[in-house]
């Protein structure tokens, strides 16, 4: 146990070290001690004896569970090494293939006399194999921001999340509609996938906002009977003829 620095003083021990007397619970604590640190028994007897033996049992679980945790860990340390000196040596490589600039090719024609023709031509290929490396380097470029891009995956929010944000801003959203909402459509705006949560919660801010519209004031209109109205002016001519 000397890879060990430490171990774990159980409150069930208490029953133990309550039966012996001060000095034997002394002798008691420092044999657990000595155990835990050399893994050699102590010389005990009588009470002290019997209550070591049942607090070894556990100490010896716990050695065992911690060597098993040690060789867990030390094998995954392995692997993750291994993975990240093949994922470096391919990385190494492709880098290797795509900066490599194309070999020259010899004349097919051994011994033909080189015109001035045959120069132009040279410096044309010279000129097309340049640009071809900076495509190269470009395109290169480029596939490392797209993988960048991809890698930045959206991640939907919790209800908690959006109640906090809607919380600092200070708006009426509710959290709860808005998660439901959006999962039930895949986290999709419009045929994109969603990439700023915070960005809709925003759009709901807006729509959210109660709108101030003036009230249409509706006149009432005046009864009307046209039999009422006939009798009133008759009444006012004087009476019925």
């Amino acid at each position: 146990m000397a890879d060990k620095k430490s171990f774990v003083l159980y409150c069930d021990y208490k029953q133990h070290f309550s039966l012996l007397t001060p000095e034997d619970q002394g002798r008691l604590l420092m044999a657990i001690f000595d155990y835990a640190e050399t893994g050699e028994v102590p010389q005990l007897e009588g009470m002290p004896l019997m209550a070591f033996s049942f607090i070894r049992s556990q100490l010896d679980r716990d050695f065992m569970s911690f060597q098993e945790t040690c060789e867990r860990r030390a094998e995954a340390g392995r692997k993750s090494g291994e993975a990240r000196r093949a994922k470096a040596a391919a990385a190494e490589q492709e880098g290797t293939k795509q900066t490599s600039v194309p070999s020259v090719q010899q004349n097919e024609h051994e011994g033909t006399k080189r015109t001035d023709t045959d120069t132009d031509n040279d410096t044309d290929n010279d000129t097309e194999n340049e640009t071809e490396n900076e495509t190269d380097i470009n395109n290169r470029g480029n596939s490392d921001e797209l993988r960048k891009k991809r890698a930045t995956r959206f991640i939907p929010p919790t209800v908690e999340e959006v109640r906090a944000y809607c919380m600092e801003r200070g708006n009426n959203v509710n959290a709860e509609t808005f998660v439901d909402f959006y999962t039930a459509k895949g986290w999709v705006v419009g045929k994109n996938k969603m990439r700023d949560w915070k960005a809709a919660v925003r759009t709901w801010e807006k729509s959210e906002e109660p709108r101030a519209q003036p009230r249409k004031t509706v006149q009432a209109k005046p009864y009307s009977n046209p039999a009422l109205d006939y009798y009133n002016q008759l009444m006012e001519k004087g009476g019925t003829s």
